[in-house]
């Protein structure tokens, strides 16, 4: 299931790494990474001549699928709406209760 998800994520023509795929389908890079190396060698995934730096600092290779030669842009994350605040308790002032 791992694997649809990532192919029907890098069809919209992304160019990712195996870590900002992960991010993006919120899985951990230990269970994407097997399944991405495993995209790139039964070719449905393209590695690109571009790297990119993961958090553990170490750089990746960037991907695309086969069928998708066009790059996309992520979409920009939408920040959610502020909440309400609870109602603020009357502020008194102490001077003036013990004076």
């Amino acid at each position: 299931m791992l694997r649809i998800a990532i192919i029907e994520l890098m069809l919209n023509g992304y160019r990712l790494t195996a870590d900002e795929i992960a991010k993006q389908l919120k899985e951990s890079v230990l269970a994407t990474r097997p399944r991405v190396s495993e995209l790139v060698k039964i070719g449905t995934l393209i590695k690109l001549t571009d790297r990119r730096i993961n958090v553990s600092g170490m750089t990746a290779h960037v991907l695309r699928h086969k069928d998708s030669l066009t790059a996309v842009d992520l979409p920009q994350a939408i920040p959610a709406k502020p909440r309400r605040s609870a109602p603020q308790a009357l502020h008194t002032d102490q001077n003036a209760l013990f004076g």
